[in-house]
């Protein structure tokens, strides 16, 4: 199957809030902690010491310039112990579409959402401890074009050491063509004959604004060894 591909988010605009200690979701929003820079291209959000010594927790709420279906976030920092992605509007978050914990920093975390949120919210609860940094917020869309389709075969499937098979190919919405191990050729369609001196299996990977498919083909050679020569013998095995 092709690989589903994803545009990362850069037209927002990032605010953060205090979190209110014991307020429900929707959160009272309080004003912002610090200073945010673009959400996208150059995060950074961390929490300075509380003189009273209470961590009452913080809101990163993202807005977009119209609704968008986010499928995909990552998060880089430190000293975050857990947090909860939402979507909504201008009024707060709605509905928890993640929670996360530390084990996921910095991965791409895939959620399923099928709504169009004009709002994202992150939601740490509470600061685990003085000094947290989030230094990279990302959130991505899953790309709408078709995906690419391929095909791949060989033919024949099996030759003798020194002959040749001929590798055929097509795709559809597709931009780019590469094989492994290279054959010499990266058409969108095409073949190609090959002499592969010992059982090799080629993949090709064909890229679109999709998505990406591969697909493979095996060519098994028979060694010269293994054709020998055929003896008959007669009944007193001469």
């Amino acid at each position: 199957a092709s690989a589903q591909s994803y545009t990362r988010l850069t037209n927002g605009t990032a605010s953060t809030f205090v979190l209110s200690a014991g307020d429900p979701l929707p959160p009272s929003m309080l004003g912002p902690v610090e200073n945010v820079f673009d959400s996208n291209t150059s995060t950074h959000w961390g929490w300075p010491l509380d003189t009273s010594g209470s961590f009452p927790g913080l809101v990163i709420a993202f807005s977009l310039p119209s609704p968008e279906t986010v499928t995909k976030y990552r998060i880089v920092g430190v000293n975050l112990g857990y947090w909860f992605l939402y979507g909504g509007s201008s009024t707060g978050p709605s509905n928890q579409l993640h929670s996360g914990v530390s084990s996921n920093l910095g991965q791409e975390i895939t959620i399923t959402n099928t709504t169009a949120y004009l709002y994202y919210y992150l939601v740490l609860p509470n600061v685990p401890e003085p000094g947290y940094s989030i230094t990279e917020l990302e959130y991505y869309v899953p790309n709408t074009q078709a995906p690419p389709t391929a095909s791949f075969s060989a033919s024949p499937t099996t030759i003798n050491q020194g002959a040749s098979s001929t590798l055929t190919w097509s795709t559809t919405n597709a931009t780019s063509v590469s094989f492994s191990p290279s054959i010499g050729s990266t058409a969108l369609n095409g073949s190609k004959t090959i002499s592969p001196s010992s059982t090799t299996t080629y993949t090709m990977t064909a890229t679109g604004p999709g998505g990406t498919i591969s697909k493979t083909a095996t060519v098994t050679v028979n060694s010269a060894a293994g054709k020998g020569v055929t003896y008959v013998y007669d009944a007193l095995g001469r």
